[in-house]
């Protein structure tokens, strides 16, 4: 169990790539993990959306340096990376809840940092003027 434990934020990540074969084949591990342990993947679900990001940055390498989250493959409609984790958390309001809330304590404490590091900049500016 407890390697099973370590590995689903990596799936998670995996279920991302671009490659078909990878990605379908990391969504079924996380069915199958989500089927014989229910809620499990919810517990790690952050740190693998993390990872994912950190694999989409490397793989969307391009001057702008805007990361996008949705695919496009030839012949479907766009779909979110993380359209397959979405699908499995969506099953219980808790956990649909609990991942909103914790992506947006994110967001609440990037704003809360850029504060304080605006408000620390001022600080130093007013000080040495």
């Amino acid at each position: 169990m407890l390697f099973v434990f370590q590995i689903v934020p990596y799936l998670i990540c995996m279920s991302t790539d671009v490659e078909k074969v990878v990605s379908h084949s990391a969504d079924k591990q996380l069915q199958d993990i989500e089927k014989k342990y229910p809620g499990f993947i919810h517990m790690k679900s952050q740190s693998g959306i993390r990872l994912s990001y950190k694999l989409q940055k490397i793989l969307q390498s391009d001057s702008s340096g805007i990361v996008r989250g949705y695919r496009v493959r030839e012949g479907e409609f766009p779909g979110a990376l993380n359209g397959f984790l979405y699908s499995i958390l969506r099953n219980t309001k808790q956990q649909r809840r609990a991942l909103v809330l914790s992506v947006l304590k994110q967001f609440d404490e990037q704003v809360v940092s850029c504060v304080m590091i605006n408000k620390n900049l001022d600080t130093c500016h007013i000080m040495h003027c």
